[in-house]
């Protein structure tokens, strides 16, 4: 993936090819000739305005300073293009964007999740989205991006899988990689150093406990304690058994992916009191903030960058991935931190395609860095690692090196997330037990396995 985007060949895709590109809307199909030519070469994509669809609402977060950024730097690149931005919440994009990609009236491009509530539902024969393979093709992206993370933007043609098959999305170059967050301090102060393996990792957090420390900045509302659940899944399943149950390429039961082992041991942490004492009173930003703060020793959160303030001493702060107990490569729960696609109805698709091949560059790379936030792939001169980012990026490392990126356990189903948020508030409410909690998600895989069966 080049960094500055010389000018490329005009590429030509007709008749049969051009078909797969464009897709086949619902009620009459693409709006796009199938016979038109597919152009990659930018001198030749005429000036147009590029509808654009984000959930980056919140304007003090990094990572939406980030990417107002990065719009800007391919509008300097790309003069003929300009980016008109919508945005939407997450939960509001989720719930609305099938209904507005059936439309004529909906952006040029969109951000669906990966996973079964996204992609797989979109993607494919659902025809909503645009197959990529031959911009793919064009652009090398391929050769150019870990195949894991292209895995995670992929879609069998007959809707059976996800995982494998046509490209329909692309990763953006940041990272959404779940991590340990860790106060240096708060561990000094106990005598310790970080855990090189998950008994070590428990320990920490007995002692923790024991001097008067909060050890986990922790809330139980809205999900709060997904991050946690899934990062202690990684270290008691088998990351090839998650990723083959979420992408639903095998028959591998739940009781195979650790997560019966993983809400046990969250309720026992729980029991343990390892979690903010008034977590059902605090939203998660409000235990981020603590975190922040110096409040807690640990929090367990992703790389998208935590609220600190402008110019504040971040010397303190480290991270790392939740380590195992055995010799099992590491693998952590990851992806780009968003999925962009091409809607079926977009006016200009050569330049929507153009703008998913800058939003995987390592320029866009180094601006996620600028903004003290990790990118997802390639590499940098180690003087453009920020002091507080050079923890994440030795993980990064290790994990592109390990293949390990393991797919968030919400896109197993359409509605896994709200089986997941409810779930694990209640749990740690103890309105519901481990087993229960095991029980809801087998039962939410099921009933979808169940209606694909049908069809």
């Amino acid at each position: 993936m080049s960094k500055s985007h010389p000018l490329r060949a005009a590429v030509v895709v007709t008749t049969a090819a051009a078909m797969l590109l464009t897709g086949c809307a619902p009620g009459g199909g693409p709006q796009n000739k199938a016979d038109r030519e597919i152009v990659t070469d930018p001198s030749q994509i005429p000036e147009t305005t590029l509808t654009v669809l984000d959930p980056f609402v919140s304007k003090d977060l990094p990572s939406t300073k980030w990417f107002l950024e990065v719009q800007d730097a391919f509008m300097d690149l790309y003069p003929q293009i300009t980016i008109k931005r919508e945005t939407q919440s997450y939960d509001d994009i989720a719930s609305t964007l099938r209904l507005r990609l059936s439309g004529t009236s909906v952006p040029d491009v969109v951000p669906p999740n990966q996973g079964w509530q996204g992609l797989g539902t979109l993607g494919g024969e659902n025809g909503l989205l645009v197959n990529l393979d031959e911009y793919a093709e064009a652009y090398g992206w391929n050769e150019d991006l870990p195949d894991t993370v292209l895995a995670q933007h992929r879609v069998a043609q007959d809707g059976r899988t996800i995982g494998e098959g046509s490209l329909y999305g692309m990763p953006v170059n940041q990272g959404a990689i779940q991590m340990v967050h860790y106060n240096k301090r708060l561990l000094s102060d106990l005598g310790l150093e970080v855990p090189e393996t998950f008994s070590e990792f428990q320990d920490v957090l007995a002692a923790s406990k024991d001097a008067g420390q909060v050890p986990i900045a922790f809330s139980v509302q809205s999900g709060g304690g997904i991050a946690a659940l899934l990062q202690l899944q990684n270290v008691l399943g088998g990351p090839a058994d998650i990723r083959d149950f979420v992408f639903s390429s095998s028959d591998i039961a739940l009781d195979e992916t650790g997560m019966p082992e993983a809400a046990a041991t969250y309720q026992e942490w729980l029991t343990e009191g390892y979690f903010s004492t008034d977590a059902a009173g605090i939203s998660p930003a409000e235990a981020m903030q603590r975190f922040v703060d110096g409040e807690a020793l640990f929090l367990f959160f992703g790389t998208e960058g935590l609220p600190f303030a402008d110019g504040q001493d971040l010397s303190d702060f480290g991270a790392f991935v939740l380590p195992r107990d055995d010799d099992t490569p590491v693998g952590a729960t990851g992806s780009s931190l968003q999925n962009f696609s091409i809607a079926s109805h977009a006016k200009n698709p050569d330049a929507a395609a153009l703008f998913l091949d800058f939003l995987a560059t390592e320029e866009v790379g180094e601006l996620a860095l600028k903004y003290g936030i990790m990118p997802m792939f390639g590499s940098y001169d180690p003087s453009s690692i920020p002091a507080s980012l050079e923890e994440e990026y030795r993980s990064l490392e290790t994990v592109n090196a390990s293949d390990g990126y393991i797919p968030y356990f919400d896109w197993a189903t359409p509605t896994m997330l709200d089986t997941l948020r409810q779930s694990v508030d209640e749990l740690a409410a103890a309105r519901i037990d481990a087993q229960e909690f095991v029980d809801r998600v087998q039962r939410n895989q099921a009933e979808f396995h169940a209606t694909r069966e049908d069809e």
